[in-house]
């Protein structure tokens, strides 16, 4: 991929929690180019969260993280020191998170806390940053950004707190926006709204843009490529179409069969993968999704799969041959 604006490089992510070592992230690759939007899926636990929050450094004290993590300009980040690191979030990478109500500060206005990321990350004065406060709200939507600024968190919808969110990650233009299942708690019109805001920002500001979600719905109408995770690991990676239409990995098949459909009959019940998410205290030493496959063979439970590339954009983790695959797809999108 040319003009990379991040690259990762064999992310490990634990954490010491009651005298156990918790393994939440085993060894992952990510690229994102420049103005791409990719998209992070997975079911809970995967490690999704846990795998961006490394990249900005916003995991707890008892996290241990190695990894070559690669900005644009060469940089590895974990190399930098926290006053170093300091100057990379909000200029370089900015996080907009699930809940804006949590992330906001309940005592301070709206106007208030966006001069706060200006002043901090770009030295502007005071009364540049109040100006640049209301340009933004303006940029994301907000009506009333005159009135919106002497208002507190609680006073606003949460589809308007998430856009002040979104305001306040743009606001030092950054090169990577990370979103973290930033949709999840608003309804589907104001869901959609925000999606749109979020395409519109990397067409006018080229931004790259990471999306967290179990949204698969989401991820095709906003991403250009996905990554999809399970139990510490990148099963599968693809762009949009490669994933939704020639998937090359069960658990990918399983997520697609699990999207409810207009098609399905009255009273016909919701599909679901069945079992569990591995251990993440003691990980199978294979494949992660093994238990649950309907396609397991017994190498499968020996041994993590290596990475098959089906294309330059499209690689999987399975041990089945790609026509497998593809009969596997046939048989689960048809109902064989």
């Amino acid at each position: 991929m040319s003009d990379k604006i991040l690259e990762v490089k064999s992310l490990k992510v634990s954490f010491k929690s009651r005298g156990k070592l918790v393994q939440a992230v085993r060894g992952i690759n990510i690229e994102v180019g420049r103005g791409e939007i990719v998209g992070i899926v997975g079911e809970s636990g995967s490690g999704k969260s846990v795998a961006v929050k490394a990249f900005t450094k916003l995991l707890p004290e008892n996290a241990y993280i190695d990894a070559d993590l690669i900005m644009s300009g060469g940089k590895n980040l974990l190399n930098l020191s926290e006053r170093e690191y300091r100057k990379i979030r909000g200029r370089d990478i900015a996080m907009i998170f699930q809940d804006p109500m949590t992330s906001l500060d309940p005592v301070i206005t709206i106007g208030r806390q966006i001069e706060e990321v200006i002043v901090r990350n770009r030295g502007t004065g005071r009364k540049q940053a109040q100006a640049e406060a209301l340009k933004m709200l303006e940029k994301v939507g907000i009506p009333y950004p005159q009135r919106c600024i002497k208002q507190y968190p609680h006073e606003l919808s949460g589809g308007m707190r998430q856009r002040v969110l979104i305001g306040m990650a743009l606001a030092c233009s950054p090169k990577l926006l990370i979103a973290d299942e930033p949709t999840t708690a608003l309804d589907v019109t104001i869901q959609a709204q925000i999606l749109d805001l979020i395409g519109d920002i990397v067409g006018e500001y080229g931004t790259s843009v990471i999306l967290i979600t179990h949204d698969l719905g989401v991820v095709a109408q906003t991403c250009m490529r996905v990554v999809v995770m399970y139990g510490g690991l990148v099963m599968e990676e693809g762009t949009v179409d490669e994933i939704f239409y020639t998937p090359m990995h069960p658990y990918t098949m399983a997520l697609l069969k699990a999207i409810p459909s207009i098609e399905m009959a009255d009273g016909s019940r919701l599909k679901s993968i069945e079992g569990f998410p591995p251990s993440l205290t003691n990980p199978p030493a294979g494949c992660p999704f093994a238990d649950r496959c309907s396609y397991t063979m017994d190498i499968c439970f020996k041994q993590i799969p290596d990475i098959k590339k089906y294309s330059s954009t499209h690689t999987s983790m399975c041990f089945l041959k790609e026509e497998d695959l593809k009969a596997a797809f046939a048989g689960e999108k048809y109902g064989k």
